[in-house]
C-alpha cells in the first residue's frame, strides 16, 4: 500500500488590467487596488471582492505582483498493490490505484481581469476522482 497526500494553502496571482491602460502598445499592466479584495466567504461566483480593483486610466497600476491567494489544494492518491507467487518463475500482481481518493474539487486561480466577464470567478478545476486497475503477468 502506498499513498501520496498533497495540501497547499493557495498559488499567488496577480490581477491585471483590461487591455493597455498605459498606452505602451502591450498588455499586462497590473490593475489599480481601490479597497479590501476580502470577503468573509467567497463563493464560485465570487472568489474576492471585485469591487476592490480598478483599471487604471494612463498609468501601469498600483498593484503588487502576486498579492491574491487562489484556492486551497487538498488531494491524496492511493495505491494497493497485491502480488501472488505462482511458481518459482511466475507470478501475478493485482494493482488498484485512486487519484483524487476523496474526489475533493480543486479549483484552479480565478479569473483575473478587471472588467473581463468572469472577473473574480472560480472557471477551472483540477481532475475528479480517477480509479485505475490493473493485472500483470511475470514470467
Amino acid at each position: 500500500m502506498a499513498s501520496i497526500a498533497t495540501l497547499r494553502s493557495g498559488y499567488p496571482f496577480t490581477v491585471f488590467a483590461l487591455g493597455d491602460p498605459a498606452d505602451v502598445g502591450s498588455g499586462g499592466i497590473r490593475a489599480n487596488l481601490v479597497g479590501d479584495p476580502t470577503i468573509a466567504d467567497p463563493t464560485i461566483e465570487r472568489f474576492f471582492d471585485t469591487d476592490a480593483f480598478a483599471n487604471p486610466v494612463g498609468d501601469f497600476g498600483d498593484l503588487g505582483r502576486n498579492t491574491m491567494i487562489g484556492p486551497s489544494f487538498k488531494n491524496v492518491d492511493l495505491s494497493i498493490i497485491k502480488s501472488v507467487s505462482l511458481g518459482a518463475t511466475r507470478q501475478l500482481e493485482f494493482r488498484a490505484e485512486f487519484f483524487n481518493l476523496f474526489n475533493h474539487t480543486n479549483f484552479g486561480i480565478p479569473s483575473n481581469v478587471v472588467d473581463s466577464a468572469t472577473f473574480g470567478e472560480l472557471t477551472s478545476a483540477s481532475s475528479a476522482r480517477d480509479i485505475q486497475l490493473g493485472l500483470k503477468f511475470i514470467f
